[in-house]
């Protein structure tokens, strides 16, 4: 019983503590202090980089306005490539409906919630209901408060954020759109906007995993559930005109598990504690944007249990030109193990162990010891940027892995949007990409009506 009122207990405390900062801020907070907490709430879509934010709370312009419904509907024809076979699989269907409501009854208060409905037409098909946010947004003088389900993505780098560890995704739902794979978590966050600077906590009470693709037979063994299982988040933001960065730090579950057993064509996952600290930065010189992120992750503990990878640091750098209706990004990504121990040292574990761990190392990429990878995106804009082509993917000059996805979307009317595109992977048989490319490997077409 003591767990259902948590959430309530935590949102009176939020409330009074707004309101009573509120007061004690009317009066001591300048001007400037005002422009500040604006200047930083117009910059926060770049410091989270959480495109859940888009077109719905741009401003106070309609305080004490109704809400608002907007949403998609999503129909998507979705083909299987088995290029050993040389054969298409045709028989998948994905339908999408996602409502949205915002609400901003004053000028310190604002909510949103979005709820996503999908069923798949496969012979197993199924229909799952899924509040992805539901939200408060508190601004009380110099300090926010957000509680509730809600979606925060850390970093500035594009499609690879390793200082990203809130965030779970479902990588069983299909989008060419990286958003629409991002899942909320139940959370508390606190925001002190200091302009340039602003700090930044986020309580993370429960944990919530990143799924596996849909063709992955796994289930979540053992969840940390009690609250002293609760993971902690810290950043530190600094933005103006020239230059953006931000420090932080996680304290919490990973939200993608480890394989602890591999029990007949079930893989049962379970999460570990990390702890990660991480800095990145965005720029421009003349006409180039230029961008990056690192992070160290290491085990909260010791890391001999089978499905706990191993200390990592990651970093990737990249730079981004628009040339007219063309627009490139070109980014290298590289991963070092800071205690890489071969695969043909395992001897001292059993075969059934060697198996999995080997799949961990796979899954968390970490079969070599150092990594190179390059990462690109090129799109280009046509017919009065109604019809849109691009071309992104990665290659791992290591492990020797492909990812290609082409996409071409057609805005057919003010509401409509047509596309189609493909999801290509390419590995040797002991990558991820390798895995993935009898089964992951899809061309689709889809329609999306928005309203």
């Amino acid at each position: 019983m003591k767990k259902p009122l948590f959430p309530v207990i935590l949102l009176l405390l939020l409330l009074s503590a707004a309101a009573s900062a509120q007061s004690l801020f009317d009066s001591a907070v300048s001007g400037s202090a005002e422009e500040s907490r604006k200047a930083a709430q117009s910059t926060e879509k770049s410091a989270d980089n959480s495109a859940s934010d888009n077109n719905l709370f741009t401003g106070n312009e309609n305080p004490g306005s109704a809400a608002e419904f907007s949403g998609t509907v999503k129909g998507l024809i979705t083909s299987s490539v088995n290029r050993a076979d040389e054969d298409f699989n045709t028989e998948n269907s994905y339908t999408e409906f996602r409502g949205k409501i915002s609400a901003s009854p004053s000028d310190n208060l604002k909510a949103f919630s979005e709820i996503v409905i999908n069923r798949t037409g496969t012979e197993t098909s199924e229909t799952n209901i899924d509040l992805r946010e539901a939200y408060v947004d508190i601004y009380s003088g110099i300090a926010d408060f957000t509680i509730g389900e809600k979606i925060i993505v850390w970093g500035r780098a594009d499609a690879v954020n390793p200082t990203n560890k809130i965030t779970p995704y479902k990588n069983g739902i299909i989008s060419s759109d990286e958003d629409d794979r991002r899942a909320g978590n139940l959370l508390a966050r606190v925001k002190f906007n200091l302009y340039p600077f602003t700090l930044t906590a986020v309580w993370i009470p429960l944990y919530k995993q990143t799924e596996l693709p849909s063709f992955i037979d796994s289930t979540l063994a053992d969840s940390p559930s009690e609250i002293d299982n609760s993971s902690l988040a810290l950043k530190t933001d600094f933005e103006n005109s020239t230059f953006d960065f931000s420090v932080s730090y996680f304290n919490g579950y990973n939200p993608s598990p480890g394989i602890s057993e591999i029990n007949g064509g079930t893989i049962l996952l379970k999460p570990y504690r990390i702890q990660m600290i991480g800095f990145d930065f965005s720029t421009a010189v003349s006409d180039y944007g230029l961008r990056g992120e690192t992070a160290f992750q290491m085990p909260f503990k010791d890391h001999e249990n089978i499905y706990v990878p191993s200390p990592e640091l990651s970093y990737i750098a990249g730079i981004d030109r628009s040339f007219g209706d063309l627009t490139l990004i070109l980014q290298y990504y590289g991963k070092y193990i800071t205690d890489f121990i071969d695969e043909h040292e395992l001897t001292a574990i059993s075969p059934i162990e060697t198996v999995t761990e080997n799949y961990n190392r796979i899954i968390s990429s970490q079969t070599v010891e150092i990594s190179h990878s390059v990462l690109f995106r090129l799109s280009l804009d046509l017919l009065y940027e109604t019809l849109s082509l691009e071309t992104a993917g990665s290659w791992n000059f290591t492990t020797e892995e492909l990812l290609l996805r082409p996409l071409l979307v057609w805005d057919a009317a003010d509401s409509l949007e047509v596309s189609a595109g493909a999801f290509f992977y390419a590995g040797k048989d002991n990558t991820l990409y390798g895995m993935m490319e009898e089964k992951g490997s899809s061309v689709f077409t889809g329609v999306k009506l928005c309203f």
